[in-house]
């Protein structure tokens, strides 16, 4: 026996970040597709599909997330109070991560989570998924 000790924080810090690693990716990719605000909802939605992806908070701190959110804040707000409302939409180019499979956002009902990491392009959309 070696007499080894490790402090239980260290262990509980690296059982904390390789959690989160685990439920990312296995790498970033290059996206592209709309990010839509609404009513309790943060998406992604990629093109080519009609599935939602939770936007994860960390995507505010993403390189040139300032454009998007221009974007965004161009448009009339779409916030319970009111509703019926249109969805705030931004077509974005995006270095991003998908998570795996589980429960995200609001009500647990979005099957992935996405966590943009640089904003390449933000700009209206006008159906350039098409």
């Amino acid at each position: 026996m070696l007499g080894l000790s490790i402090p239980a924080t260290s262990l509980i810090t690296r059982s904390v970040v390789l959690g989160a690693a685990l439920t990312l990716s296995a790498c970033s990719k290059h996206y592209q597709g709309e990010v839509r605000f609404g009513p309790e909802m943060m998406a992604f939605v990629e093109c080519g599909s009609d599935q939602y992806w939770w936007l994860g908070n960390d995507s505010w701190d993403a390189t040139n997330w300032s454009a998007v959110m221009a974007q965004i804040n161009a448009q009339p707000r779409c916030d319970l109070g009111d509703t019926p409302c249109f969805e705030q939409t931004a077509y974005i180019e995006a270095k991003g991560q998908r998570s795996k499979a589980g429960s995200y956002g609001h009500l647990g009902i979005y099957h992935y989570e996405f966590t943009t990491l640089e904003i390449n392009k933000a700009e209206p959309s006008r159906g350039q998924c098409q």
